[in-house]
């Protein structure tokens, strides 16, 4: 660590930059530059391992003090000090909390100003630099030498913006206070100040007052970057961006603050970094010129240039000299120059530039070393200059190592530089060392810079691998040679592009990974000994058959059925209830291995016809045949590339809507389902049984709004088309209608036309979600959350379109989940109330109550019935009950309520289990509801394997069901099994919802970790114990919690989650999610993203806390090669990087436990997947969280 010496006199002081270990700052002061020097301060005396270092250090205008701020294992953190410079004495004042501050003293030489955030609550034990806490509040004060803290002047602050920063300077006249406000790290500025002649009695004046300094604000907005250099009374001089994205030199009269004039205008091509005013009426400029310095004497009043100084291609720092000096130091360095500090004499009309000090490495030999600056063309064509540092002639062949650097951002200019590894790298490895100076940085000024921010991240990537290869292709070196680095910055850019690759399903990288990873998995799931057991008695419990509920068509029943270990459910039809079921449709006979799954279906209203949409390997792409139910056969026409679409028929039997994507290019090889393409351009369609899809009618589109999902459906009555159009997963939509009578010739009537469906727009904003339930007529009743968030029934005219009426009102408690129109003027509801179902009847027009169905505890789907249906099916299940078909009749005046068909397990005992619900306060106090589930009577004495649950995300409740693997994890291996219903869900209606997306999805990870928290706590388990487990929304949910508590798990199953936060978006049907995760193009949410973003949070363990040394829990990231909807490349790159962090990266590694990937085949995110398919993942996971938990099998 560098002392600070006693040559230091206030205005000279020839500094070198420290740069690795080739020179630390020394601050000059002396009487002269040739007397003696002495130490003043040296840091290494103030800790045995030099781990203190100097943070920030100004000197009084007298010299007479020196205020430094200390700072510890490099935290931001600082502690001021003051010492008296004539006899090193320190004052006991300890000025704490400080952070992002610099010292300014008053020319009074009383004190100075610096800048702090509040100190933490009392009782608060904090080890500064390890708290993750945010920033918030900082505040300026004024500090007497001399006296306690607590009596600071408090002289800025604002409540209002919370992340504002305040810097104070004193203009070199003495006179004015400048006062500048910072929000983000863009270069721009607010820019007030204070005339010290305006306070009576000084700043002392100030004293026990609640004012604060009696600010001008010059420029109050955000605009752009102001910084004052000089000013003469009240004319300032200032290095601004404003209306110049490379800067100029612009002056302002306080007097007329309305008034700029451009002192030196912005350049065309070079970048203005600097200016200083020097020997009374000149200043010292640097431009950056292709990312090299050029140093230039101007006039202060016109800034005609009047020199340019004889540098070399390099770069210059810390210019060292007031207005008032006729000489300046300033520093030097290049690739090849360790370091010079140069002395430049004003004092004749020729600046006298000389070497005041040349800093020497012995052993190295600039002889030896060639530099070169390229320019290569990124994706875009954008020209990128790279330096090429390497030794002389060297063959380009491919046979070098390289290390290419970057960092690009923040108007951060990477400019040349010696550097010590980087010589020794290159003279003894063999290596070329590269820097390119990509988007996102400062070498070209704020254009340069933002061409590489917000939606133009993109672009630094680009930049960044192009680079990469051209080094590649120059022969510089060859992939596996090729190293790159960055820090901070360009850390996130260094992870950004190293996981690049692996989004490319199709890249030879991403094969070999997942290739790799099987090899790895398969290595320790071989070593899980209850493997087969789990997999022999799942397998056992699965072979009972299942049904759903029945419905009607016409005069025909049909429902699916499976015997027990189908891969697919089968479609029957049946005459009536009692009658013969007939197989209709066998997805298990259109493929060998059980991976064509039906994806959606839909029977004609006279039961003549089947539309079916067939899925393959688990994509969200689909198919759509038709079958006449008659004979079963098979019409000739196939529609293709189907995605996110219902099937509804007309009522003329004639065909049905659909929705579709646009086909891929002609000649475009598309392994559906394997692509990672934007889902954009959803349209409507309309198709006629028995001819081409190219003769489809297409029925509504919105080019203009590229994201809009669009679904139709008929009413009942046939009358009207029902057009809801939605762009993300919020529980919004717009509503159209379309009045089949409108159409002259129906929908024949548009073919061949470029109409669209001639709608009516009743609802054309995304305000709330509308459902119609029934209509008569023109009077349709619908299920909205409209100014209810627990969701109620509005009745509207059609006629009258802005005229609601409320028909069920909201519940104070419960919310609303289903409303269904049967037996003419009834319906059949169900509410969710506090996460178990009700289910009542209840008159259509009024909407009163007329009976509540006595149902138990659990969770109901699949209501199956049409207005004019006397009797109704719906299905049920909860933790202990695994199928219950219910048949009500409601042709009495009491509904006849029995069970239709029940699904029975053999083997499974519902006696054997107990199932409670608590209530646990997250960490703002809100309570959270979670099931737990366990063996009757076990002892709560912390022993038990868990396995805890949740979703939390898009509205989406989890309620009781029953699940074979898990009824076999409590018997089997004496498991507790735990559902937490944390916010984001839908559990408690939009609110709940609301509580736990965009700016508050932190609440959801709050929430799991309370509730495993308190499962620690109650006894049921302990941390080593404990596996955490969650799928897409809930994989995003695990992944999260291991990064913030890796120390509260021992085990995480993460399957197909949402692992980039900052690119999703780009993927898929990825930009639906923005409404529930908001979006990284956009700054302010960029920010709440990046602070949970899985792939971008992760850390070592033992690092963040030496006193308590932890590892990451076991970890199963599970993903498939068709997810379509999450993916696979967000599993994959989370994965690489937990393992090249926590593991490959060290030689040895704390971490120990396993982090490996299950990476599925022909298979998607979770729908249609063979029952085989289910079984065997679900004993691959769950014999990986026995061996990793230390359970043991229970016969």
């Amino acid at each position: 660590m560098g002392s600070l010496c006693a040559i230091d006199v206030p205005l000279h002081y020839p500094t070198a930059r420290r740069d690795e270990s080739v020179v630390d700052d020394y601050h000059g002061v002396k009487d002269s530059l040739d007397g003696k020097a002495e130490v003043l301060l040296d840091p290494n005396t103030l800790s045995e391992d030099g781990t203190v270092s100097l943070n920030a250090s100004a000197v009084s205008e007298d010299a007479k003090y020196l205020a430094y701020a200390l700072s510890t294992s490099g935290s931001d953190w600082a502690t001021i000090k003051v010492m008296r410079v004539e006899d090193k004495t320190v004052e006991p004042e300890t000025i704490s909390w400080v952070k992002f501050s610099v010292i300014s003293w008053t020319h009074d030489h009383k004190g100075f100003f610096y800048s702090r955030y509040p100190a933490p609550k009392e009782g608060k034990d904090v080890d500064a630099g390890t708290e993750t806490n945010v920033n918030l509040y900082h505040e300026l004060y004024y500090h007497f030498v001399g006296t306690d803290q607590s009596e600071d002047i408090l002289c800025w602050k604002d409540p209002e913006n919370p992340k504002s920063l305040f810097e104070a300077d004193v203009t070199e006249d003495g006179k004015y206070i400048l006062l500048y406000v910072e929000e983000g790290c863009d270069p721009v500025n607010k820019f007030y100040y204070c005339d010290m002649s305006a306070l009576l009695n000084g700043l002392e004046g100030l004293r026990g007052k609640d004012d604060l300094l009696p600010v001008i604000k010059v420029i109050d907005k955000f605009d752009a970057q102001y910084r004052v250099i000089a000013n003469d009374d009240t004319v300032f001089t200032l290095l601004t961006n404003k209306d110049a994205p490379k800067y100029k030199l612009a002056r302002v009269d306080l007097k007329e603050p309305t008034v700029w004039t451009d002192v030196l205008p912005e350049s065309g091509k070079d970048v203005l970094e600097s200016a200083s005013a020097v020997n009374g009426t000149q200043m010292i400029v640097s431009y950056l010129s292709d990312v090299k310095y050029i140093v230039q004497i101007r006039d202060l009043k016109s800034g005609n240039l009047l020199h340019q100084l004889p540098i070399d291609i390099g770069s210059v720092h810390r210019f060292s000299a007031r207005r008032e000096d006729s000489t300046v130091f300033f520093g030097f360095t290049s690739f090849l120059t360790p370091g010079i500090i140069y002395q430049c004499n004003l004092d004749n009309e020729i600046p006298d530039l000389k070497v005041f000090r040349e800093i020497t490495v012995p052993g190295f030999e600039r002889s030896e070393f060639h530099v070169d600056q390229v320019f290569i063309p990124s994706k875009d064509g954008t020209k990128i200059p790279m330096f090429v540092m390497a030794r002389k002639n060297i063959p380009l062949n491919g046979s070098h190592p390289c290390l290419l650097y970057g960092y690009g951002g923040f108007n951060v200019s990477i400019t040349p530089s010696f550097s010590v590894s980087r010589s020794v790298l290159i003279r003894h490895l063999g290596a070329v060392y590269c820097i390119a100076n990509i988007r996102g940085g400062g070498e070209y000024g704020e254009e340069w810079h933002k061409a590489g921010s917000l939606s133009k991240k993109q672009n630094c990537f680009d930049d960044f691998i192009s680079a990469a290869e051209y080094l590649v292709s120059a022969g510089y070196t060859q992939p596996s040679k090729l190293c790159i680095e960055g820090g901070s910055n360009g850390g996130l850019l260094v992870g950004a592009c190293i996981n690049k690759v692996l989004e490319d399903p199709d890249s030879e990288e991403t094969k070999e990974f997942v290739q790799k990873q099987v090899e790895l998995t398969q290595s320790v799931l071989k070593e899980c000994d209850t493997r087969g057991k789990l997999g022999e008695k799942i397998t056992k419990l699965f072979d009972h058959p299942r049904y759903d509920a029945p419905r009607k068509r016409g005069n025909k029943y049909f429902y699916f059925h499976n015997t027990g270990l189908q891969p697919q459910s089968v479609l029957y039809v049946q005459d009536s209830l009692d009658g013969k079921a007939e197989v209709l449709l066998d997805p298990n006979t259109l493929s060998e291995d059980g991976t064509v799954s039906l994806n959606a279906s839909a029977v004609s209203e006279d039961a003549k016809y089947l539309a079916y949409a067939l899925s393959t390997s688990g994509s969200d792409w689909a198919t759509i045949k038709v079958m006449r139910v008659e004979d079963k056969t098979v019409e000739p026409e196939t529609i293709s590339w189907v995605k996110f679409s219902v099937i509804s028929w007309t009522h003329d039997h004639k065909g049905f809507f659909y929705s579709r994507y646009p086909a891929p290019k002609e000649g475009k090889d598309v392994d559906a389902g394997t692509e990672t393409n934007v889902n954009l351009y959803h349209e409507l369609y309309y198709h006629f049984v028995g001819t081409d899809q190219s003769e489809d009618i297409l029925c509504w589109k919105d080019p203009e709004n590229p994201k809009s999902l669009f679904e139709a459906d008929v009413t009942e009555d046939g009358k009207y088309i029902l057009l809801y159009v939605e762009e993300g997963c919020d529980p919004v939509n717009k509503f159209y209608y379309c009045d089949m009578s409108a159409l002259l010739n129906g929908l024949e009537g548009l073919r061949g036309k470029n109409d669209l469906l001639p709608v009516i727009k009743v609802i054309d904003k995304f305000d709330a979600q509308y459902r119609v339930i029934a209509n008569d007529d023109t009077v349709f009743t619908l299920l909205t959350n409209k100014d209810a968030p627990k969701y109620k029934l509005a009745r509207v005219d059609l006629k009258e379109p802005t005229v609601w009426t409320d028909v069920l009102p909201e519940s104070g408690k419960d919310v609303l989940e289903s409303a269904s129109a049967v037996n003419g003027t009834q319906m059949i509801v169900s509410y969710l109330s506090d996460v178990k179902y009700i289910v009542q009847i209840r008159d259509l027009k009024s909407g009163n109550l007329l009976h509540q169905l006595p149902i138990d505890i659990g969770s109901v789907h699949r209501f199956s019935a049409r207005r004019e249906d006397s009797t109704v099916f719906f299905g049920f299940t909860s933790f202990l009950t695994p199928g219950i078909i219910y048949q009500c009749n409601l042709d009495n005046e009491i509904p006849d309520l029995k069970v239709f068909r029940e699904i029975t397990v053999p083997g499974f005992e519902r006696s054997e289990f107990h199932v409670d619900q608590v209530f646990i306060p997250s960490k703002d106090g809100t309570k959270i509801p979670m099931f737990v589930m366990a063996r009757k009577n076990i002892p709560l004495n912390g022993s038990h394997p868990c396995l805890l649950y949740g979703y939390g995300g898009f509205n989406v409740s989890i309620t009781p069901s029953f699940s074979v693997s898990r009824s076999v994890l409590i018997r089997h291996l004496g498991a507790v099994y735990c559902i937490a219903n944390i916010r984001g869900g839908g559990e408690y209606g939009e609110e709940w919802h609301k509580a736990g997306s965009l700016s508050k999805k932190q609440n959801c990870f709050d929430d799991f970790i309370s509730a495993a928290e308190y499962l620690v706590s109650a006894g049921y388990t302990q941390p080593s114990k404990l596996c955490i487990e969650g799928g897409s929304n809930g994989g995003l949910l695990v992944g999260a919690c291991i990064n913030k508590r890796p120390d509260l798990f021992g085990c995480a199953l993460a399957h197909v989650g949402v692992m980039d936060m900052l690119r999703f978006h780009k993927f898929t049907i990825g930009h639906a999610w923005t409404s529930d995760f908001g979006c990284s193009d956009k700054d302010e949410e960029f920010h709440w993203l990046i602070e949970y973003s899985p792939l971008h949070n992760v850390s070592r363990p033992w690092e963040q806390h030496a006193t308590q040394p932890h590892q990451y829990p076991s970890t199963m990231l599970l993903t498939a090669d068709h997810d379509d909807r999450v993916v696979p490349l967000h599993s994959l790159k989370f994965l690489a990087t937990l393992q090249y962090v926590l593991s490959t990266s060290l030689e040895n590694s704390p971490q120990t436990n396993p982090i490996i990937g299950r990476i599925e085949c022909k298979a998607g995110h979770g729908a249609g997947r063979p029952t085989q398919k289910m079984i065997d993942e679900a004993a691959d996971r769950y014999s990986f969280m026995a061996k990793m938990l230390g359970a043991s099998w229970i016969e």
